[in-house]
């Protein structure tokens, strides 16, 4: 078998240069069934492979993860940023990316957070004082006793339907929640 063909860095835009130094983010989207289906249709390889490759690559670029996709440099060039997107394209296998990606974009952040309300809709915050319907136990518990009124069991009897889009299994017992 042949040596792989290395990639070529592309120039990178003149329109990117324009911008100044500042937070970037590199956001990306991978296609599961083109990573995990088996050959032709696929790489028949763990998703998780390629997120490890992209990980390993974005922290030595200097990145810190955002969300699970994202990804944050708080200070950079933009070329600087640009050019670890485009690099991507070298993590292995050969190809790999460039044929399982759905997206890949670079953002400029002018504010990282012009308002998170994490913190307030995260259960037991100001916006989520209260169960408003079954909740899994141990997902409850860590703030069960700020919550008003303090979360018991499904009464014995009561219905019960498994939530939307829980899959069978534990969902199925009422005694898995708290309301």
């Amino acid at each position: 078998m042949a040596a792989p063909i290395a990639f070529i860095q592309p120039p990178v835009p003149l329109q990117i240069l324009a911008f100044p130094p500042t937070a970037y983010s590199i956001c990306y989207d991978i296609y599961t069934r083109r990573n995990e289906d088996d050959a032709p249709h696929g790489w028949n390889s763990p998703r998780s492979n390629i997120y490890r490759r992209l990980k390993r690559r974005l922290l030595q670029a200097g990145f810190v993860r955002n969300q699970y996709s994202d990804w944050v440099h708080l200070f950079a060039p933009p070329a600087h940023i640009f050019n670890t997107m485009t690099d991507l394209g070298n993590i292995l296998p050969p190809n790999k990316l460039s044929s399982t990606v759905k997206g890949l974009r670079m953002s400029r952040i002018d504010q990282l957070a012009i308002m998170d309300i994490t913190e307030n809709i995260a259960l037991g915050g100001n916006f989520s004082t209260m169960l408003r319907g079954p909740v899994p136990t141990n997902l409850v518990l860590p703030v069960a006793a700020i919550l008003d009124p303090i979360p018991g069991p499904i009464p014995p009897g009561a219905p019960f339907a498994r939530p939307v889009d829980s899959g069978p299994g534990g969902a199925d017992d009422p005694g898995n929640f708290l309301v």
